[in-house]
């Protein structure tokens, strides 16, 4: 039974992929703008190694995405403190800029400031669903501990020292009054790279070049004025 689940999974995965290659923006603008050009059809040969070769990428990336949840799943059985760490600052970097969530956020918020800003929540949440497992040393103790997800309740991760690696503390109390009464903030904070990589998957190249042109095409139509334009 398992193996029949899988096996409808792999397929699903594999025909809603290739589905979005075929009818994705940038294949069909690219078919669209030489339609419009040359006053033909795309020849019949051309459109089916496309299909071909959109359907092998599919199962490719099928295969790799159960692939990498099976070895995050075994890597999620073993003790957060003896897997490979990320450093916070590394983590905050990732997910900002080379995660899907970073950029699907950035085409929703479309400055990087308002992304950035998005980050230190977005960390919170993965820690308070126990997605990811943040690792920290309370004061006056060179211990590293994992982090209980309960403490998340009244914590959250400082938005300002999260991006220096000079800073040693990297919680602080969430609200401006918790009803948890005193917060131990954390120093030295990580989490396993493997819990990190599965939560926040990087950006494909074809999700990094969508968003882009869609920010492309929304400041050209609205003339976004210098001070609104990203650097």
């Amino acid at each position: 039974m398992d193996l029949l689940k899988s096996i409808l999974l792999f397929a699903q995965s594999v025909v809603s992929k290739t589905t979005a290659y075929i009818t994705g923006g940038i294949v069909a603008a690219g078919m669209s703008i030489y339609e419009h050009f040359t006053g033909k059809s795309v020849p019949i040969n051309v459109f089916s190694w496309s299909i071909a070769i959109f359907f092998v990428t599919a199962c490719f990336l099928s295969w790799r995405e159960q692939y990498k949840e099976n070895v995050s799943l075994k890597a999620q059985e073993r003790d957060a403190l003896t897997l490979p760490p990320m450093q916070i600052t590394e983590i905050a970097e990732y997910v900002l800029n080379e995660s899907g969530w970073g950029w699907k956020k950035k085409l929703e918020l479309t400055l990087r400031k308002y992304v950035k800003d998005s980050v230190a929540a977005e960390l919170r949440r993965a820690g308070t669903d126990y997605a990811v497992r943040f690792i920290g040393t309370l004061p006056n103790t060179l211990q590293a501990v994992e982090i209980d997800r309960t403490y998340w309740r009244a914590a959250t991760m400082d938005d300002t020292r999260i991006w220096d690696r000079r800073n040693e503390f990297f919680t602080t109390t969430f609200g401006a009054r918790s009803v948890y009464g005193g917060v131990q903030h954390y120093r030295y904070g990580c989490a396993p790279r493997a819990d990190v990589i599965r939560t926040w998957s990087r950006a494909s190249v074809f999700l990094r070049i969508w968003v882009t042109l869609r920010i492309w095409f929304r400041k050209a139509r609205l003339g976004f004025p210098k001070w609104l334009r990203e650097e």
